[in-house]
């Protein structure tokens, strides 16, 4: 592994696999075992992270990378999940630019993550935030 990721308190490694991982333990201890919707309350905590840091695009872009997926298969079984979530975001990304005969805008992108953030929101006993 790259030493300069290894080193970043904020790394996917450092920041998101533990998070998961102890909300799933506390999601499965209260009773709430539905990978499909953890993976969905997952997406959008990770997604509400980027909006508060006004990182959207970002987001996105590495949600959607080969370094993103590799990170989710490799943390089963909370991360799968998250990339099945991540596939109705893509589809409704490829609706608009399929409609639009354009790239996704900066303001479209934002619109539907914002919504996916409101329809999916859950207030998580362990909160996500930067190191």
């Amino acid at each position: 592994m790259d030493n300069t990721i290894d080193q970043n308190p904020n790394s996917p490694e450092k920041l998101l696999a533990p998070w998961m991982l102890q909300n799933m333990r506390h999601q499965y201890e209260i009773g709430n075992r539905s990978l499909n919707l953890l993976g969905k309350r997952f997406l959008a905590g990770i997604l509400g992270l980027a909006e508060d840091h006004s990182k959207f695009s970002e987001m996105y872009q590495w949600l959607a990378s080969a370094e993103a997926k590799d990170f989710f298969l490799n943390n089963e079984p909370e991360g799968p999940p998250v990339l099945a979530a991540f596939s109705e975001i893509q589809a409704k990304v490829q609706a608009w630019v399929t409609s639009n005969k354009a790239d996704i805008t900066n303001e479209a992108l934002k619109a539907i993550l914002e919504a996916y953030i409101m329809k999916n929101f859950y207030t998580f006993r362990y909160e996500l935030k930067l190191n």
